[in-house]
């Protein structure tokens, strides 16, 4: 399975919802090296994938949201978040648009996600949505 793939079908779908402001940054892992750091960001990474069987994968997507405490307020910080925790609690719409995106690997579903309060670090609010998700690899 291509970690860069899950990756970038996971941050098309995020960078294409009208629920999150034109002006935040999508990325997934690989492109994050070029973020405004005055700029709220999101970025998509593929923290674990583990094989299952013969084309089955399971693993866990990580969803990092940071937002500049000098130029973005709590509140709409958190408004960033709960967009993002809705778009990815939207199961028929992540998966079709996942598998819109991917070409060689489709999402079968995602679990109930695990996520905190913002941490406050390095000038800037963070929060880390983790999701567990099925695979099914089609090349």
């Amino acid at each position: 399975m291509n970690p860069i793939e899950v990756e970038n079908a996971v941050r098309s779908y995020l960078d294409g919802l009208q629920s999150i402001p034109s002006t935040v940054q999508v990325h997934s892992s690989v492109s994050a090296d070029d973020l405004d750091f005055e700029k709220p960001a999101i970025v998509v990474e593929l923290e674990s994938a583990e094989h299952r069987g013969a084309s089955a994968w399971v693993g866990t997507i990580k969803v990092s949201v940071r937002s500049p405490a000098q130029a973005v307020t709590l509140s709409d910080h958190s408004s960033i978040v709960a967009a993002v925790v809705a778009a990815l609690r939207d199961k028929t719409a992540i998966v079709t648009a996942f598998n819109a995106a991917a070409s060689s690997v489709d999402l079968l579903g995602i679990a109930p996600l695990n996520y905190g309060a913002p941490t406050f670090q390095d000038r800037a609010w963070i929060n880390t949505i983790m999701a567990d998700a099925g695979f099914y690899v089609t090349q």
